[in-house]
């Protein structure tokens, strides 16, 4: 998972670098220390955590002294920390508070507690709307796929999943598969399928309604 968000971070940065990010969820991961009187243990999504946001330069607000609250999830008498907040750096300056409801006082059935964040933004230019592009792999007919192939056993030479469970095992499996074809495949615009209700069959319908009243 770690791979494919720090290759976009990568990609947004480099492309906009006053873009602003914020990546905000469930990473169902334990960083440890990082929070003071936190969880004790850092497992193996925590430490992706952790190098995701040191090499893609972001801030886990919930070890920052914005925070105010700790627990995100809880289970009868049982509470950990597993939902987080990334940031960049223009982002993390204007947060003024990153709030975690560990007391439950919003709760909403959910056995994750809600977080909501307060910002200082002040906008300096008019909001335009993006069109959505749909992406697909750039594959073409006579594809070399040995850049791909030798990509792959490169990102692969000291993989050990017997270390891993399950969905360690996919989630870091998939996570290499999709940054190598991404890194010698690439994406290409989606091309724009025609729509199936045209005019041949609006005429077709037609010519049915037609006959079953003639035979009705």
């Amino acid at each position: 998972m770690y791979v494919a968000l720090l290759a976009e971070s990568i990609e947004i940065s480099q492309n906009n670098e006053e873009a602003k990010i914020i990546i905000l969820g469930d990473f169902n991961d334990k960083i440890g220390s990082l929070i003071t009187n936190g969880d004790d243990t850092t497992n193996y999504n925590g430490q992706g955590l952790i190098d995701f946001s040191n090499d893609s330069d972001l801030h886990i607000v919930n070890c920052s002294d914005k925070c105010t609250g700790k627990f995100t999830w809880f289970q009868n008498q049982h509470k950990s920390i597993l939902d987080y907040g990334l940031v960049s750096n223009n982002v993390y300056d204007n947060i003024k508070e990153f709030l975690i409801d560990d007391h439950g006082i919003f709760n909403l059935g959910s056995d994750h507690n809600m977080i909501t964040i307060e910002m200082d933004i002040q906008p300096t230019h008019k909001i335009q709307t993006v069109k959505t592009i749909d992406y697909c792999w750039n594959i073409k007919h006579d594809q070399d796929w040995i850049p791909f192939q030798e990509d792959l056993v490169s990102r692969f030479n000291n993989w050990d999943p017997d270390q891993l469970s399950a969905n360690e095992a996919w989630d870091t499996w998939k996570s290499r598969v999709l940054f190598s074809a991404k890194n010698t495949i690439g994406y290409k615009n989606k091309p724009n399928s025609k729509p199936w209700f045209d005019n041949e069959i609006e005429i077709a319908i037609k010519k049915r309604k037609d006959t079953c009243l003639k035979y009705m």
